[in-house]
Order: structure tokens, then C-alpha cells, then sequence
């Protein structure tokens, strides 16, 4: 149970994914907020 990131291994590379890359639910909740504010401004 590693909590903290240790430099990837050469078998975790499947788990290594980029930085920049957000994961699927924080694109979810940008996408609700943008709707929001945009329902907001008419």
C-alpha cells in the first residue's frame, strides 16, 4: 500500500501516465462548471 509516489519501475509504466493528462472525472465536472457559468450569464 504505497501512498506516496515512488519513481516509476519498469513495470509500472502502465500506471505512469503523464502529468498534464487530466483524469475522465475532473474533465466531467470542468464540462458541468462551463455549462453552469455559461446557464449563468444568459
Amino acid at each position: 500500500m504505497a501512498l506516496e509516489r515512488d519513481p516509476a519501475h519498469p513495470g509500472d509504466i502502465g500506471d505512469n501516465e503523464p502529468e498534464e493528462e487530466p483524469d475522465p472525472d475532473r474533465i466531467y465536472e470542468q464540462a458541468i462548471e462551463r455549462r453552469i457559468e455559461e446557464v449563468s450569464e444568459d
